[in-house]
């Protein structure tokens, strides 16, 4: 970080004595306001001013810029965004400006399939966001539109392309109701009695993108692994606030048998019955399913679904497994319910540091030992 910038945070974010900081830095920096100080002299009061963070100190200061620079050649700007609005839109105040009607018209003509493509931006990307906030301030119809139409191009697309178009679209999803949010995962919600059919399609989808994820695509090639998880990840996230908690786990329970799920889909998760989840994990365990198993107490963890008495001796068990993200979660599960029974339990076991460490030492020798066969 250069120096005067380090000067600027250490006294505009000190929490200790800024008022007094302040007083002093500017009866010092008195000398500088004389008038046969020089330009550097005017540049170093200049700092000074700026380093306050005082709204009144920042005006002087740019009085003085303007003083300082008055002479100086300026170059037209290659910013464009007064170009699609002349006036703020994020100030209240301002009054819709003559040249957002030509720019609607222009983001009405956006081809959504050229939007988000690939990593870089190009022209139409760089317009669809700049004229954004004028357009979602004076015409926001235009704006919605345009956005949900680029939301059904989105699932149609493979590869790459739906790779980022997903996640551009996550920046909007609050724009999606829960009929065009199912609709975008390829189901036609038609009445409010088709719902339930309309989220079991919406789960079949993921079932569908999983397919494909293993048989290939479009531009599958250029998928890595960890792409490919993230694009399943990200529609369920999409779609999360559509479904209720029972959809939601189904969906959970339909991807990938990795024991990973991205954080951000928690946030947006709902609690289980208390019988549902008693018999998801009951059947879980009965079937050694240490995927569902890690799935159903992470989802209960963080979404507080109530644990009746049968599916606390099953976490009991399950805080002793040798599967650790299942151990974690099962530990994670007891911390949360304050139960006593079950801490004892959990603290009398074998937990100790040694025991756990030669235990994922072990896993990770047999799955390297797994690798190697699988390779000859």
């Amino acid at each position: 970080m250069p120096p005067d910038r380090e000067f600027k945070h250490l006294v505009r974010f000190n929490n200790v004595d800024w008022s007094d900081a302040r007083v002093a830095l500017l009866e010092e920096a008195d000398v500088l306001r004389q008038e046969e100080i020089s330009a550097t002299g005017k540049w170093a009061l200049v700092n000074i001013l700026q380093s306050t963070g005082n709204t009144e100190d920042a005006k002087q200061a740019r009085i003085l810029v303007e003083e300082l620079t008055k002479d100086h050649t300026y170059f037209p700007s290659w910013r464009l965004v007064e170009d699609y609005c002349s006036t703020d839109p994020c100030d209240p105040t301002s009054e819709k400006p003559n040249n957002v009607k030509q720019t609607a018209q222009n983001y009405r003509n956006i081809d959504v399939n050229e939007l988000r493509l690939m990593v870089d931006i190009t022209s139409e990307d760089d317009f669809f966001a700049t004229a954004r906030p004028g357009m979602a301030r004076f015409e926001a119809q235009v704006a919605i539109a345009k956005h949900r139409e680029f939301a059904q191009d989105v699932v149609r697309r493979q590869g790459l392309p739906l790779y980022f178009g997903l996640f551009e679209l996550l920046d909007h999803n609050a724009l999606l109701t829960k009929e065009n949010g199912l609709k975008l995962l390829g189901s036609c919600l038609k009445t409010p009695s088709s719902l339930r059919a309309a989220a079991n399609a919406a789960v079949e989808f993921f079932r569908q993108l999983l397919r494909w994820e293993k048989s290939g695509g479009t531009n599958e090639s250029d998928l890595s692994e960890q792409d490919r998880w993230s694009i399943s990840q990200y529609r369920l996230l999409l779609a999360f606030p559509f479904l209720s908690g029972r959809e939601q786990i189904d969906a959970l329970l339909s991807g990938s048998s990795e024991c990973s799920i991205l954080a951000d889909l928690m946030d947006a998760a709902k609690p289980l019955e208390k019988q549902v989840f008693d018999d998801l994990l009951e059947s879980a365990c009965q079937n050694g399913d240490e995927h569902t198993q890690f799935v159903l107490l992470g989802f209960a963890r963080e979404t507080s679904t109530p644990i009746s008495i049968n599916s606390r001796k099953h976490i009991a068990l399950l805080s002793k497994a040798q599967s650790e993200p299942v151990r974690v979660q099962a530990l994670g599960i007891i911390a949360q319910l304050d139960d006593k029974t079950l801490l004892d339990e959990a603290a009398c076991g074998d937990w100790r540091a040694a025991v756990i460490l030669a235990q994922s030492q072990k896993q990770a020798t047999e799955s390297i030992q797994k690798m190697g066969e699988s390779s000859q």
